[in-house]
C-alpha cells in the first residue's frame, strides 16, 4: 500500500503545471523553430542554413 501510495503522489507531482511547463516547454519551442525554418526554406530555396 506504501508503494502505490508513493507512487501515486510521484504522478500528481508530475502534473503540477509548472513541472509541466517546465518539461514541455523547451522541447515545444525546438519543434516551433524547426516547422518555422522549415517553411521559411520553402518560401525561399535559395536560403541556406
Amino acid at each position: 500500500m506504501r508503494e502505490m501510495q508513493e507512487r501515486l503522489s510521484a504522478n500528481l507531482k508530475a502534473m503540477d503545471p509548472d513541472t509541466m511547463v517546465r518539461t514541455w516547454l523547451p522541447t515545444a519551442v525546438k519543434g516551433f523553430e524547426q516547422w518555422q525554418d522549415m517553411l521559411a526554406s520553402q518560401m525561399n530555396p535559395a536560403r541556406t542554413k
